[in-house]
């Protein structure tokens, strides 16, 4: 399903869409709305452009239950961010991948989610969980039950946002047993994935600048009142030019928030908002705060609800320093910005006035470092942000081998061939065997091409394909049960006399 999307003509000089009287908001499309929905799947897709909301569930009367959606890609190509040149003069209306007002039990596992700016909304959020409970005939319309695992988040203006902007005083209607679990993260950047010029977002002529951190490009908000929310074994990589990582500003929590075992980062905008972050001065957080940083300070600033435990149940990280003054400076210049962080982070997370022993974040290398430097010496050599052997931190981040057994995808596909044979090598996701076919036809159709199979067992697999004929241009298949990727080489010149 592709390119399915509506847009503005914008102005060529200024860049700016036409006034049109219409926001966003009320003229974005749906690729698949929820209504009364029992028992809805959706697997295996690939879903280019759908701009507006791709899957969208509704705050009707009767709450969409039992929706999983699994091993489909979300692209938003870049082609379609207002203002850059390959948008032809176009603002095209852009929400969010998946939006949910209300559900009870769902699964969005293994997906892909690649490019989702902040155009046509603030933020960039890939997935919503945008709560809307404020009805008075419906007491169950509410958020329960869903667990976001195993995901790929990569080029975009932010992750999730857990949001009820309408009401935070009924307790029963909060989230409830939310699970956001073993996802990476990579490449959240609000000014590079964002619509130009920087005002122009949210309506056709009003929008949302930089400075209106955090809710530029945070990575988590979790803005509700809720219950039982757990944010657990994630890898997120710097946010260059967004909000904090995490960032709790909603109403009475009935307690039950687990922040554990993430790799995260801690970056600093123009408006200080830090990897963590709480609500500063909001009238509605009892007590005030006691600092302007450590535990205290977070503790402080989510309110408990009557006769709640310490809701900051587990908080046991490892923190990954950068900056974000890529609202001044490119992406690479950024990321190679030496820089304080290291410092800043520790202070921020320091245990002034004493901390429980489940509060423990380790901060990863010293100042004066930039951000590629702390990103290497903690994953190594690694180029998938897989934990090397021998880390000190081994049970945090993503579990990258098991995101990709939940994806389905056969990963690390190569060829090295010489002018008679060529060896096919490839990491598969279990130990079933798969089979490899190589031949002149790229359909495949005839009975010429060669089969092998590799014989099952380890992960790393490859296979050998002997008596090719050099300066051919050959095509292969992997058949594996779950993806089959496929391509095509060149045998050099060469070969026996």
């Amino acid at each position: 399903m592709r390119e399915a999307n509506a847009w503005f003509p914008t102005n060529p000089v200024t860049k700016v869409a036409v006034d049109t009287g219409a926001s966003v908001f009320s003229t974005a499309g749906f690729g698949h709305q929820l209504h009364r929905t029992r028992d809805f799947q959706l697997r295996n897709n690939m879903l280019e452009a759908i701009l507006g909301i791709t899957v969208f569930a509704d705050s009707n009367l009767e709450v969409p239950e039992d929706v999983s959606v699994e091993r489909n890609v979300f692209w938003y190509p870049e082609r379609y961010i207002g203002g850059r040149e390959e948008a032809r003069g176009r603002f095209y209306l852009s929400r969010h991948h998946l939006e949910f007002k209300a559900m009870r039990r769902s699964l969005i596992r293994g997906n892909f989610y690649h490019g989702n700016p902040a155009n046509g909304q603030p933020t960039g959020i890939a997935i919503a969980l945008a709560l809307a409970s404020s009805s008075p005939t419906v007491s169950d319309r509410t958020l329960r039950d869903i667990a976001i695992e195993f995901n790929t988040f990569d080029k975009n203006g932010g992750f999730i946002d857990l949001a009820d902007p309408a009401d935070k005083s009924l307790r029963i209607k909060s989230p409830q047993r939310i699970r956001i679990l073993n996802n990476l993260v990579s490449e959240v950047d609000t000014v590079r994935y964002r619509t130009f010029p920087a005002g122009q977002a949210g309506t056709q002529d009003v929008g949302w600048p930089l400075n209106v951190a955090p809710f530029s490009g945070r990575v988590f908000g979790a803005l509700s009142s809720f219950e039982d929310l757990r944010l657990e074994q994630n890898t997120i990589l710097p946010t260059l030019g967004s909000g904090p990582y995490l960032w709790l500003g909603g109403g009475e929590t009935a307690g039950g928030l687990v922040v554990a075992n993430n790799v995260a980062p801690f970056s600093m905008s123009t408006q200080f908002q830090f990897g963590f972050r709480g609500t500063i001065g909001a009238s509605s957080f009892l007590p005030p705060p006691s600092s302007s940083a450590s535990y205290g300070f977070w503790k402080d600033q989510y309110r408990q609800g009557p006769g709640v435990p310490d809701p900051l149940a587990l908080w046991d990280n490892v923190i990954l320093p950068c900056t974000d003054m890529s609202e001044v400076l490119d992406r690479e210049a950024a990321l190679l910005s030496v820089n304080t962080m290291a410092s800043l982070a520790s202070s921020h997370l320091a245990c002034t006035g004493g901390c429980p022993p489940n509060f423990v974040n380790h901060v990863v290398s010293s100042d004066g470092v930039h951000c590629k430097d702390r990103e290497q010496e903690l994953f190594g050599a690694s180029t998938d942000y897989r934990m090397p052997s021998g880390t000190p931190y081994p049970s945090y981040g993503a579990d990258i081998d098991a995101i990709r057994a939940a994806q389905g995808r056969v990963y690390d596909v190569a060829v090295a061939a010489n002018a008679i044979s060529a060896t096919i090598s490839y990491r598969a996701l279990d130990a079933t065997a798969c089979y490899v076919d190589v031949g002149t036809d790229k359909l495949f159709s005839t009975p010429t091409h060669t089969r092998l199979s590799d014989g099952g067992g380890s992960s790393q697999r490859s296979v050998v394909f002997s008596g090719l004929s050099s300066l051919t241009t050959y095509h292969y298949r992997v058949l594996c049960p779950s993806d089959q990727p496929r391509g095509v080489f060149v045998t050099p010149p060469g070969g026996p006399l």
